[in-house]
């Protein structure tokens, strides 16, 4: 949730909680160039938290993109089964949250 307050900084970009471990940003009037420089901004953010406390957090992403006519489900989903595939991926690698070790 930090990683994505400090994204959220403009008000073209929203971020919300969906439930459990699962949040989702909104980013409005932005190009596909814009909205893949939020991802990366959120990864960051993500990052750079990591570095905190004894929290290590690993985030899976689904990134969609929406021009003219589309349908805010459909882009939804989509983006929810990318977030899936990274997830699986990610943890195909050993990447996962935990806590450290003291």
């Amino acid at each position: 949730a930090k990683s994505i307050h400090a994204v959220v900084v403009s008000d073209k970009v929203y971020g919300f909680r969906m439930g459990g471990d699962e949040y989702v940003m909104v980013a409005v009037n932005v190009t596909a160039d814009e909205a893949e420089e939020i991802r990366k901004q959120w990864e960051q953010a993500l990052g750079e938290l990591n570095t905190e406390g004894n929290v290590y957090c690993v985030m899976a992403c689904g990134l969609q993109y929406g021009e003219g006519a589309f349908d805010y489900d459909d882009l939804y989903h989509q983006a929810d089964a990318q977030m899936y595939l990274d997830k699986k991926a990610r943890k195909e690698k050993g990447q996962t949250s935990h806590l450290r070790e003291n």
